[in-house]
């Protein structure tokens, strides 16, 4: 049976100058609001169900014990970038500018609000085609042209996110 959860995913503006302190206001209001939050970088994020599958693998990952990271928020990053560890993960699928970013929240309408306050953010549906390079995304999930011959770019990298850590 599946895990139950609500997730909704934003593109977002800020006018935060730092990555650094993005962050910082993230963990610190999505710990004062109960809430999860984690921003990844639009460039190499495929579509809802990349970012949803990562967090059902995040999940299942903590409640089997087998998670890489010490907290949900580091392991969907791990599990959105198919990897091992965390360091590499966010070289490859987190934020790197606070210019826009995608968010991954289960935040209601009020806390969203309240979390877009403190992060100085305006919130938009995702497109992921507007953002997304193709390129990119086949260096980072190592995808040939080949592959995109018979599968789709979404299937291939929920593909590898499933398989990672699994290999011997």
């Amino acid at each position: 049976m599946a895990a139950e959860f609500h997730l909704s995913t934003y593109y977002v503006e800020t006018d935060l100058k730092d990555i650094a302190e993005l962050i910082e206001r993230l963990k610190k209001a999505a710990n004062e609001l109960h809430i999860f939050a984690q921003v990844f970088d639009p460039s190499v994020i495929v579509s809802d169900r990349h970012l949803f599958h990562a967090y059902a693998l995040a999940q299942n990952a903590f409640k089997e014990g087998e998670n890489y990271a010490k907290s949900i928020e580091a392991e969907v990053i791990v599990k959105a970038a198919a990897e091992t560890r965390i360091n590499e993960a966010i070289m490859k699928v987190g934020a790197k500018n606070t210019a826009g970013f995608i968010l991954l929240t289960d935040a209601g309408d009020k806390e969203l609000a309240k979390l877009l306050e403190i992060l100085h953010g305006k919130a938009k549906k995702c497109t992921y085609h507007s953002n997304l390079d193709v390129e990119k995304v086949k260096a980072t999930f190592n995808l040939t042209d080949k592959m995109l011959e018979n599968y789709s770019l979404e299937d291939l990298v929920l593909e590898k996110m499933a398989l990672s850590g699994h290999e011997n």
